[in-house]
């Protein structure tokens, strides 16, 4: 089975969602880049503990696990860092080309899963209504089902 996994909200309690906001949004994430703030958000952000234990064993059994991350490719480094100083295990780190938005990139990126973990319900809404061929699970919703997948 092929694992998708969101990133921020998801591995990380710490989400930085400002693509939903639009303009403002935009405002927000643009100063978050500018000053750094951003990649501290990034490096300091906590680990959800329950997915990162879920990946790390249907990893480990031999699931594809991929984090599908909005993240820009620019903070590639700082994510795979992340990544290893939180144990979670994984085959593939795809990250949001810059330039493209992050339903299109999600649709492009998912479509390959058989099951994606996604914290933003709008986004779950999004890819069911564009016919993402995933289970899609909400994981403030779906905790249980989540952790009974991996037998964690």
């Amino acid at each position: 089975m092929i694992i998708g996994t969101d990133m921020d909200g998801v591995l990380t309690t710490s989400p930085i969602h400002c693509g939903g906001l639009g303009a403002v949004g935009k405002i927000v994430w643009g100063f978050l880049r500018a000053t750094r703030l951003a990649d501290r958000i990034m490096r300091r952000a906590q680990p959800r503990a329950w997915v990162c234990a879920a990946a790390r064993k249907l990893h480990e059994v031999g699931h594809e696990v991929r984090v599908i991350t909005a993240r820009e490719e620019r903070y590639r480094l700082l994510t795979q860092e992340w990544l290893r100083e939180n144990e979670v295990h994984y085959h593939h780190l795809i990250m949001r080309p810059r330039g493209l938005d992050t339903i299109s990139f999600k649709v492009a990126a998912v479509a390959a899963c058989d099951v994606y973990w996604e914290d933003q319900q709008e986004i779950i809404d999004e890819l069911k209504a564009r016919g993402c061929p995933a289970r899609l699970y909400n994981t403030t919703k779906h905790a249980d089902a989540i952790c009974a997948m991996a037998g964690v």
